[in-house]
């Protein structure tokens, strides 16, 4: 040590010093690379389109997402100024890059790309603004999504879907078993159906049940009732609208059930009431497989499967001119016919009727069951509401019940016969004169007898005013006056029996 020079300490102690600096260097370096690392793995795995810009726009750092979305590589745009490749346009006078100055979430814009620059992707921009310590914008993160992405949340949260499937569909006759089969040949196809049926026979059943089937099962079931939408918000509502396209539309503008259908399926129910001037539009979209907004400049494409449904006769609207002839063949490709409670038969009345009761059962811990005598009433009877109209009978007499076994007491039919008297008066003629009846049978209350029991009723608390026994009966007075022939009845006999 007493030959060391004086300054080698000095120099040991610089080079440690380096060394242990270059490590501290090594190690931030690693940490800055781990830190890029998960900053672009988390960017590479958002959903979303995502862009990195500094503040003059030019690209610091962007996701696969985004070049796939923009159809750019990354050699090409990395480093450039964003708005050499693109233009947005958010329908207001905004030039592009004013477009960036504020903050933004998810509001729609139309994107020209360099090499799509008359067509635009309509696109959901959101725009965040990083700044420094002093305040100042140091750079920008702009996110692109396809409007799908948004649509997906405002389905989820709208209930847009499906919730019932073919074993949803109670029966086992034969003629519900063959539209089960056809409706699932349907499922397998892309082709429109067409559903026709009555009321309350379960067109939307079989509906959702299709879409549940088929290969768009993931995508949205936008039902839309054509009858129930005002005549002048029809456009609006399957369409959408641009902001400012008419007095009081949203500042936003709109999408309509088209767009929001966008990968599944629309159900068009009561077509048959849609109006002419919309039929036009509907047809073009079917046939194009674009929808344009009201105030719209440009088309947007969508993949929808169409199903439709009506009670009307649509051959018969097509010739009175109400119904469009070419729409008609574009919906009309898969045809299924929803048959009637009536023609599906009894042993569908009964199972249908049971099911009611033990989804009652279910819901409340109950034990009601329903008697053979008022299941054989239930039978007998003609339902011209069809499954809807059995359903709410149920109802009504599980309410109506006294013990747990739904008895024919129970079951209310008559304001619904006396509603659709001329049309099953002969059904219910056949079924009072039916001699093959065995006691229990005679015991029961079927129509013909609950028919007449009512009528008495009715006379005797209205002294035989028939007017007054008419409207306690939702009856209309002529009618009521042919039953009183059909039953011998007089009125006359309970006023009579009031003065004595």
């Amino acid at each position: 040590m007493e030959n060391a020079h004086p300054h080698t300490l000095g120099m040991v102690v610089c080079a440690a010093d380096s060394i242990t600096n270059e490590l501290k260097l090594r190690q931030a370096m690693k940490n800055i690379e781990l830190v890029n690392a998960q900053r672009n793995s988390i960017i590479e795995n958002m959903t979303s389109g995502v862009i990195l810009l500094n503040p003059l726009h030019r690209v610091v750092q962007i996701n696969q997402y985004a070049l796939h979305l923009l159809g750019f590589s990354y050699e090409e745009i990395i480093g450039q100024n964003l708005f050499d490749f693109i233009t947005i346009d958010n329908h207001d006078d905004y030039t592009s890059h004013l477009v960036l100055e504020k903050e933004a979430y998810n509001e729609e814009v139309s994107v020209f790309t360099r090499t799509h620059s008359t067509i635009p992707k309509r696109l959901n921009l959101s725009i965040n603004h990083i700044k420094d310590v002093n305040g100042n914008i140091s750079s920008m993160i702009v996110r692109f999504n396809k409007p799908e992405m948004l649509n997906k949340i405002v389905k989820s949260i709208s209930g847009f879907k499906a919730n019932y499937n073919f074993n949803s569909i109670i029966g086992i006759s034969a003629p519900m078993m063959h539209t089960i089969d056809e409706s699932k040949k349907a499922a397998e196809s892309t082709s429109n159906v067409l559903i026709l049926g009555e009321s309350g026979t379960g067109k939307e059943l079989i509906a959702q049940s299709i879409h549940n089937a088929s290969s768009v099962a993931s995508g949205p079931f936008v039902a839309i009732n054509c009858a129930a939408i005002p005549n002048s918000l029809v456009e609006s509502e399957l369409f959408g609208y641009e902001k400012g396209a008419f007095t009081g539309a949203n500042n936003a503008g709109q999408p309509g059930k088209f767009e929001l259908a966008d990968g599944g399926t629309v159900f068009l129910d009561e077509i048959g009431d849609m109006p002419l001037n919309v039929q036009a539009t509907l047809l073009r979209v079917i046939q194009t497989k674009e929808v344009v907004r009201i105030g719209g400049k440009f088309p947007k494409p969508i993949d929808i499967r169409i199903i439709a449904a009506t009670n009307k006769n649509l051959l018969e609207a097509v010739n009175n001119k109400s119904f469009r002839q070419d729409l008609f063949y574009r919906l009309n490709v898969i045809t299924i016919e929803v048959p009637t409670l009536a023609t599906r038969g009894p042993e569908d009345i009964r199972v249908l009727s049971k099911h009611f009761i033990h989804r009652y059962n279910q819901e409340t811990d109950g034990n009601v069951s329903l008697s053979e005598a008022a299941a054989n009433a239930l039978e007998r009877y003609n339902w011209p509401g069809n499954v809807r109209q059995l359903e709410n009978v149920i109802e009504r007499a599980i309410n109506l019940r006294t013990g747990d076994v739904i008895t024919t007491d129970c079951i209310s039919i008559m304001s619904e016969l006396s509603a659709h008297d001329n049309a099953h008066e002969a059904a219910a003629e056949s079924a009072s004169a039916d001699n093959s009846s065995d006691i229990s049978d005679h015991n029961d209350l079927n129509v013909v007898e609950n028919e007449k029991d009512l009528i008495i009723k009715a006379l005797t608390e209205t002294s035989g005013n028939v007017a007054n026994a008419s409207e306690l009966l939702h009856m209309n007075k002529r009618t009521l006056y042919r039953k009183l022939d059909k039953y011998g009845l007089s009125a006359k006999k309970f006023k009579q029996e009031r003065r004595n």
